[in-house]
């Protein structure tokens, strides 16, 4: 659109990794106990396409638009389990083997919105791209898993990427 100011459409294909680790504490009979869960590794799959509105400043291309995620793999958790108790002061501490879990995505698609910067730099007929991202997914990812036909729905995280790529441009 004049050369200043154009949409640009995208498809990647995402690998999503996420780790956290949470926190519960219980007071039962006058012993405290502290369940500490750390999710090692969270991944699934996902295609994302987003339609960028994109300025162009001299070498530089600032983007910003929405997109749609659409995952296309169920999610596989890599997870530990730590029990601390406190009896009378005492404290003991026991950790689980890491265990992993598969659970199905219930989200067909997520809506989100993108920004980011791209730097152009010319070789010979086409153009080494640099670009950083950050994406914001507007809802999280919800997964559900069946145990003894009863289902068991959670929301897990809401993304937030930084992404850092290198491209090629070629004028056709």
């Amino acid at each position: 659109l004049g050369g200043t100011v154009g949409v640009q459409p995208e498809v990647n294909f995402m690998v999503n990794n996420a780790g956290f680790t949470s926190y519960a504490n219980t007071d039962v009979n006058d012993s405290n106990y502290v369940h500490i869960t750390t999710v090692d590794k969270n991944t699934y799959n996902s295609v994302d396409i987003p339609v960028f509105l994109s300025v162009k400043y001299k070498k530089f291309n600032f983007l910003v638009g929405p997109y749609v995620s659409i995952p296309v793999s169920k999610m596989t958790t890599t997870s530990t389990v730590t029990k601390e108790t406190a009896v009378l002061g005492t404290v003991s501490k026991t950790t689980s083997d890491p265990s992993t879990s598969t659970v199905d995505i219930d989200d067909k698609a997520i809506f989100g919105l993108a920004f980011g910067l791209d730097y152009a730099q010319r070789m010979g007929g086409m153009y080494l791209m640099y670009g950083a991202r950050y994406m914001l997914d507007f809802s999280p990812i919800t997964a559900s898993t069946t145990v003894n036909s009863k289902k068991y729905t959670s929301d897990v995280y809401t993304r937030r990427a930084l992404l850092v790529d290198l491209g090629l441009r070629i004028a056709l």
